[in-house]
């Protein structure tokens, strides 16, 4: 396979425009974390890749083709504090509606409920920080969970329910 992209130690190289703006991306995700990676990406309103063969698998962005106002408003809202605990009656608040009408419009817009979805993003920054050197106890800490057993329960049933989905 061609790599468009290609990191190697100290250095990182891309193949051409497109791929520049992949190598830019990924550098921002190492950098700073897979959460400000997509957000920069959504600002230049581009894919984010995570490298030169993978395909986007961030959930920030693989939960937002819909097109629900109140959707997106909430997986801001979420996205902004996904390691602080899910306030549902705050985000509902703070959307203008209730909490029962916020969970089932967000449900059927992106298919988790707010709940869900936080649980989500957590388990993709830990498993990234894992990936880095992070204990898994250090890494559940760290996304928001109060230990590690949590996060290895919804870890087990990622995998579970999406074999290869996570890294081992």
């Amino acid at each position: 396979m061609t790599r468009a992209l290609l990191v190697d130690e100290r250095v990182a190289t891309s193949a051409g425009i497109a791929s520049g703006i992949d190598l830019a991306l990924h550098l921002i995700a190492v950098r700073d974390g897979p959460v400000t990676a997509p957000r920069v990406a959504r600002e230049m309103v581009v894919y984010a890749r995570r490298n030169g063969d993978e395909h986007q698998a961030s959930a920030m962005l693989r939960y937002r083709n819909h097109l629900s106002d109140l959707a997106h408003r909430a997986q801001d809202s979420i996205e902004a504090r996904f390691t602080d605990p899910l306030p549902l009656a705050g985000h509902a608040q703070a959307c203008g509606v209730s909490e029962r009408t916020l969970t089932r419009r967000f449900a059927a817009a992106t298919g988790p409920t707010p709940l869900r979805y936080q649980q989500v993003l957590r388990l993709e920054r830990a498993e990234h920080l894992i990936g880095h050197g992070a204990t898994v106890e250090a890494a559940a800490r760290a996304v928001g969970f109060q230990d590690a057993r949590m996060f290895r329960r919804l870890r087990s049933r990622k995998l579970a329910a999406e074999p290869g989905a996570l890294s081992g």
